[in-house]
């Protein structure tokens, strides 16, 4: 395991160059999706006079967009850890293999968006980038979001990119869907007739989607092993993949347990504003930028009625015990 101090989840940006439906960005005009600071020196000097060594996890949005990067991961990985979630559809991904130490990088977290990819005619792209970077020694995994239309032509695409290199795992999706319509719904949505026609998932999957999705969890899980040697253990990753078959039926809540979110971990907004978790902004902890950051001195009780990021959840709720919902 890496040997970070703090875990921050920093929403980066909300820039993205893809349209896909069921993203959370659609609930965005575009005229906000802020791109973030430029003083690169500015933001290493944020993370670098707080006396921890952090695991800077960037998500977005698209993190490749961000202003300067490239220079920004250069700088952090001097004297802290990162991981990225992508799309790895920017042309800067290839020099970011070239100019970043894979053993700084804990992980990236790659969506493949299929559709968004056949559009802009890029699969081979998209898989030949994947094979240099792992190639390169990152630790790199790909998921396939359960969005409803596309569970269909999951299985003939995963034995695609399986006889590729490629061992695609798949996403529970989280949010709503509006069958036929559903492209054409901008979200949030205020139509009464739409409104009654959504259907809200994971709680909406079929128990016979429930059992597809658990089935190729675990076999993706063993084929990458197979492929690729076991990888790094359960609850050392922020974000695994395989823990998406324990919340497939429903979102989960750590409500009532303690929670070391605000002390090991926080949750940094594009404007540097630091909270305790993505759900409890109660609990404010100062600017990474500005003034002083002051992190909980204890574990406090969880108080959000669901987790909106059960992988950190699940890691820093206080369950060393077991859970007994979500046995590792």
């Amino acid at each position: 395991m890496i040997p970070y101090d703090v875990e921050v989840d920093w929403l980066i940006t909300e820039v993205c160059n893809f349209d896909c439906p069921f993203c959370w960005l659609q609930k965005r005009p575009k005229s906000d999706r802020y791109l973030g600071r430029k003083d690169t020196q500015e933001l290493l000097e944020g993370f670098n006079n707080k006396g921890v060594t952090w695991l800077v996890h960037m998500t977005g949005g698209e993190p490749f967009f961000f202003p300067n990067f490239l220079e920004l991961c250069r700088g952090l990985t001097e004297r802290h850890y990162i991981s990225i979630n992508t799309n790895l559809s920017h042309k800067n991904v290839l020099r970011f293999a070239e100019t970043v130490d894979p053993e700084k990088v804990d992980f990236m977290h790659v969506s493949l968006h299929i559709l968004e990819r056949e559009k802009m005619r890029g699969v081979g792209r998209f898989i030949d980038t994947y094979m240099m970077l792992k190639n390169a020694g990152f630790n790199i995994f790909v998921s396939y979001l359960m969005y409803p239309p596309l569970m269909k032509r999951f299985p003939k695409d995963y034995e695609d990119f399986k006889s590729r290199g490629v061992i695609l795992r798949p996403k529970v999706y989280w949010g709503d869907y509006y069958g036929v319509l559903d492209a054409k719904v901008k979200r949030p949505c205020n139509n009464r007739i739409l409104k009654y026609l959504g259907r809200a998932y994971p709680d909406a999957y079929s128990a016979e989607q429930v059992r597809f999705i658990r089935e190729y969890i675990d076999r993706s899980a063993r084929d990458e092993a197979q492929r690729y040697g076991n990888t790094v253990p359960l609850r050392e990753r922020t974000v695994d993949l395989a823990l998406d078959k324990h919340w497939v039926s429903g979102i989960p809540s750590y409500a009532g347990k303690r929670c070391s979110a605000g002390r090991k971990m926080v949750r940094m907004e594009k404007d540097g504003e630091v909270y305790r978790c993505i759900d409890e902004k109660r609990y404010h902890l100062g600017n990474m930028f500005r003034g002083p950051l002051e992190f909980l001195k204890e574990d406090l009780v969880c108080g959000a009625p669901l987790c909106s990021c059960p992988y950190v959840g699940l890691r820093y709720a206080n369950n060393e015990s077991k859970d007994e919902r979500y046995p590792l």
